[in-house]
């Protein structure tokens, strides 16, 4: 019976080793924070209904959540779609700005609208032709195409 018990503890101890061995822990990554966040433009100069990209680069490049939250300080100015791309909406400035939420770090960029010149490309007058006496006067009407022309003069 001495024996059965050795044995039995012996075996036990093994399996015990043997199941110890195979059980490996794996420690949980550590968390890699943002230390900066550039973008490739610092001011950007556009008209009304222009667009342009806007891109954020994280370091380090191995950082473990690289998410980016756009935001505008003007929406009904500038704005950032969804594909990273400013767009003009109005003239002003506004100041966009994209910022990694697990570490804080942000950057931004300033976006100047200019209003759209809208250039002349007709003017005609209301008469073509006038027949007047000497100190006789008559009124031209003129008008300018397109209506929203941004000089008129």
């Amino acid at each position: 019976m001495k024996n059965i018990h050795s044995s039995l503890s012996t075996v036990l101890s093994l399996i015990i080793t043997a199941f110890a061995f195979s059980c490996t822990i794996t420690p949980e990554p550590e968390e890699v924070l943002v230390k900066s966040l550039k973008l490739s433009h610092t001011s950007l100069e556009l008209t009304e209904g222009e667009q342009a990209p806007l891109e954020a680069t994280v370091l380090p490049e191995n950082a473990t959540d690289k998410t980016i939250a756009w935001t505008s300080s003007k929406e009904s100015v500038a704005t950032v779609t969804s594909e990273d791309v400013v767009e003009a909406m109005s003239v002003g400035t506004a100041y966009i700005t994209a910022t990694n939420k697990a570490s804080g770090k942000s950057a931004r960029c300033e976006v100047k609208v200019a209003s759209k010149v809208i250039h002349v490309t007709g003017i005609a007058l209301d008469n073509t032709s006038l027949s007047m006496t000497e100190g006789e006067e008559q009124n031209l009407t003129v008008t300018i195409t397109p209506e929203n022309a941004t000089d008129k003069s």
